[in-house]
């Protein structure tokens, strides 16, 4: 995500005020210099004299507002028709932003940007996905509806096809399912913070065979229970599924590490880990949705998560 460089930077009230003030502080200037410089030249000229000075003034404090408020205002205003007119993907921090609301809204403009970015490359990513993984259950039930209708079947083979039609829609539904779940994974969750150990309580019993060992239980992570309860159901239904029969979970306020004891990742897995739809247990029926479900709800948020090396066993660790 793109962020723009902090520094100090005028409030637009500081800017505004002074803005007034020196104006104000012209005029009366002014208006002494005129009647010191009376004394010793005609009014006209000591007029004509102030006056291009207040105009100067005048001109440098008009530089200023456009150099602070402006010109930003301006650069901003280009970025946003030019990315609603898709002739650029993302934007890139411009290198002034006037004033420190200016920043907060340039800041917002590219986070913005890149949450829209994100989600069209996501739509663009799971159509190209969908369209793979359904194809081959596809093929199947077209193939057995095509048989099905052949005289002189037995009755064993009529029962084969109808499994394979079976198997082939439970595989679509299943598909359809994580599709869904990534979508809603992608909605905002909102604002809320969340402990470890509350929302491990309404967990473990759906994996009764899994013992957890939890650090760091009664640390607030800022992240809604429920957006955590569909983080820690993906990983501990992933640990489980990989074998593991053990669970070390480790929170702080800014971290959360998962840690398991089942079969590992292999090195040429690990750069595709979080990719719809990628499972080495396919024909188990793993849809290769969970850790991708995991990723988009943290990405929505701003946060990520990285596999973590580990001697035995998968390690994960989400920075919040």
């Amino acid at each position: 995500m793109s962020r723009i460089r902090r520094k100090w930077r005028p409030t637009l009230a500081l800017v505004i005020g002074g803005t007034l003030a020196a104006v104000l502080l012209a005029q009366m200037a002014g208006l002494l210099v005129v009647k010191f410089l009376w004394g010793y030249m005609r009014y006209r000229y000591a007029a004509l004299l102030v006056g291009a000075g207040v105009l100067l003034i005048t001109v440098v404090l008009g530089w200023l507002l456009w150099r602070l408020i402006v010109r930003p205002v301006q650069k901003l205003s280009e970025e946003s028709k030019a990315f609603a007119a898709g002739e650029v993907e993302r934007f890139s921090p411009q290198s002034r932003y006037g004033t420190r609301e200016l920043q907060e809204l340039g800041q917002s403009v590219l986070d913005m940007a890149d949450s829209l970015h994100n989600r069209q490359e996501t739509v663009r990513s799971y159509t190209s996905h969908v369209t793979h993984e359904l194809k081959s259950p596809l093929t199947a039930l077209i193939g057995a509806a095509e048989l099905l209708e052949a005289e002189g079947l037995s009755g064993e083979q009529r029962a084969q096809l109808l499994g394979t039609v079976r198997q082939s829609a439970d595989r679509m539904q299943d598909l359809l399912e994580g599709l869904r779940q990534m979508a809603k994974a992608r909605e905002p969750l909102g604002q809320g913070e969340s402990r470890l150990d509350q929302v491990l309580a309404d967990l473990t019993g759906d994996y009764p065979a899994l013992k957890m060992q939890v650090t760091g239980g009664e640390v607030s992570l800022p992240i809604p229970s429920e957006g955590l309860a569909v983080i820690l159901r993906q990983m501990l239904g992933n640990a489980v599924s990989h074998g593991a029969d053990r669970v070390w979970l480790e929170a702080t306020p800014e971290a959360l590490v998962i840690s398991d004891n089942g079969s590992g990742i292999s090195a040429g897995n690990r750069k595709r880990l979080f990719e719809p739809f990628f499972t080495t247990r396919r024909e188990d029926g793993g849809t290769g949705m969970g850790l991708a479900i995991v990723r988009s709800l943290l990405g929505v948020r701003g946060a990520g998560i990285a596999v973590l090396d580990s001697e035995k066993g998968a390690a994960f660790r989400i920075e919040f």
